[in-house]
This record gives C-alpha cells, sequence and structure tokens, in this order.
C-alpha cells in the first residue's frame, strides 16, 4: 500500500496486487488514528468478499472472478474503542452485472484499488441496538 495526505484531512491510498482492501484500510486508519470519517475506492478485484444483511445475519456473496469495484462506499466510527470501516461495494463482472452488498475481509486486489479516506474531527462510537441487532451509530 502506498499513502499520501493530500489535504489537512484527506488522504489518498493505493493498493496493490494481493492486498484485501478490508485489512489494508483498518491497518491505514490504525497507523493514522482515524475514528471517524468517510471512505470512497475504485478499482479491480480477483476475489471478492460482501454479505447481504436479510434482517437477522449476514449471508455471504463470495466469489473468485476478476470484477471490476464500481463503487465502494462507506464510514468510519469507533467500535470497541478501536476504527471501524463500514463499507458496501457493487462489483462488476466482465457480462456488466453487477452485485453489491456489505464489504467483508476477502476482498483481493488484482491490479490496484485506489481509495480516498477523508479524516472528521468528531468522533461518533458505535453500540449495540436491540432493536435491529447490529452496532449502529451511538448518535
Amino acid at each position: 500500500m502506498k499513502s499520501k495526505k493530500v489535504d489537512e484531512n484527506v488522504y489518498f491510498l493505493r493498493l496493490t496486487h494481493g492486498e484485501d482492501v478490508f485489512e489494508a484500510i483498518v491497518t491505514f486508519l490504525k497507523n493514522e488514528k482515524i475514528n471517524c470519517g468517510e471512505i470512497k475506492a475504485i478499482g479491480s478485484l480477483e476475489k471478492y468478499s460482501l454479505a447481504y444483511y436479510d434482517g437477522k445475519e449476514y449471508l455471504p456473496i463470495q466469489k473468485e472472478e476478476h470484477v471490476e469495484l464500481v463503487n465502494l462506499i462507506g464510514n468510519i466510527s469507533l467500535k470497541d474503542g478501536e476504527p471501524f470501516p463500514h463499507m458496501h461495494a457493487v462489483i462488476s463482472s466482465i457480462t456488466g452485472s453487477c452485485v453489491g452488498g456489505h464489504v467483508l475481509p476477502g476482498n483481493i486486489v488484482s491490479y490496484v484499488v485506489e481509495v480516498i479516506i477523508t479524516r472528521f474531527k468528531e468522533i461518533v462510537e458505535r453500540k449495540y441496538d436491540e432493536s435491529s441487532n447490529l452496532v449502529l451509530w451511538d448518535i
């Protein structure tokens, strides 16, 4: 991974072949102490790992094939005192058909993924919400 701070609170990251998108972003957030913000990314993957939340649990959507990461968007908050990226992505195959969902570890870069991270000054924490069975923003 290569990174560059392009503004006081904006970072560009370039992930290369073989890197796990989720893990690389988590590592960067911890190293830079980014506890709140937003994430955007585009690029290409050789394997993807997403999930669909059916209201009770996350159901995996995984495949090994070359695909375009058409759009990845997410937010950063604190979960159990650690930076936590909550991300969703849309992925396109060679036929142009798309699949989308919640980003899990296991999205492996084929050529490159370019990421923009914007840091926010205020910190938002996540807390368990019994009604949805999810860990949501405590706002």
